[in-house]
């Protein structure tokens, strides 16, 4: 376990769907592998990580706005 802090915030809010890398890969039409580069490299930040693990869940609303970004910088828009 490292001592970097949560992507987010320290719980979830209620009400909101929150994904596992799996279903963002899935999503994206990604590898799983590609997509856990993504988020080593910090293209893809979590929205927030479980308190018991450390697991990175992320909204879909962050991930699509975080990929628009990527494409804009990329020239592809």
């Amino acid at each position: 376990m490292t001592n970097a802090e949560p992507a987010g915030p320290s719980h979830p809010r209620r009400g909101v769907d929150y994904l596992r890398s799996s279903q963002v890969a899935a999503r994206l039409g990604v590898s799983q592998r590609a997509f856990n580069r993504w988020v080593a490299s910090g293209l893809i930040v979590p929205t927030w990580r479980t308190l018991a693990g450390g697991h990175a869940r992320y909204e879909w609303a962050d991930v699509e706005r975080q990929a628009a970004e990527i494409r804009r910088k990329r020239g592809e828009t």
